[in-house]
């Protein structure tokens, strides 16, 4: 497998290839048609249907949604901002994670905030009770306490949460949906 490059950042999500956003393979990417080592594993939101590879860099640079007419993720389902350049980068040049009802991505400080990881009770315990007590606020219309949503979250149940972060205060988020 050859990768011929730095592997892209993404603004919006930390670490792509650990969410499992992105996975390894020979093929080369049907948009440039390098062989990068890795292939695009998230949702594509177009009219036509593409079953080809996609590479980081094509989904990076927006190669791929300007080829594909597509998006990564609709800004649409997520929290509104009011710069339009954060919506298109979100939808075009940001790899989307897996959730069940689509991905949400939630907003503070007026941008998106970065993706971080998939969590459930036993992460959300590993973190200091003050961001546990931030992050409530994101449960609170659904579980009556924190010692309720980290029973019924589970990492790779059928209840996920989504972890997020501010880019500017680094203010926690938490989204969560289920099977």
């Amino acid at each position: 497998m050859a990768m011929t490059a730095e592997f892209p950042s993404f603004k919006y999500h930390r670490d792509p290839i650990a969410s499992g956003a992105f996975a390894r393979t020979d093929s080369a990417c049907s948009i440039c048609g390098s062989k990068r080592g890795f292939k695009y594993e998230g949702e594509i939101f177009s009219q036509q249907d593409f079953e080809g590879v996609i590479c980081p860099w094509c989904v990076a640079d927006g190669k791929a949604a300007i080829k594909l007419n597509a998006e990564f993720t609709d800004p649409g389902a997520s929290e509104a901002v009011s710069d339009r350049r954060f919506s298109e980068e979100l939808a075009c040049r940001t790899p989307a994670y897996t959730s069940f009802q689509g991905p949400y991505w939630p907003a503070h400080c007026g941008d998106y905030c970065c993706f971080v990881d998939y969590v459930g009770g036993d992460e959300l315990r590993k973190l200091s009770s003050e961001v546990r007590d931030s992050l409530f606020e994101d449960l609170s219309s659904t579980f009556e306490n924190m010692e309720e949503a980290m029973e019924a979250l589970h990492r790779e149940g059928s209840a996920v949460g989504y972890l997020f972060r501010c880019l500017k205060c680094e203010q926690h988020r938490l989204f969560w949906d289920c099977d």
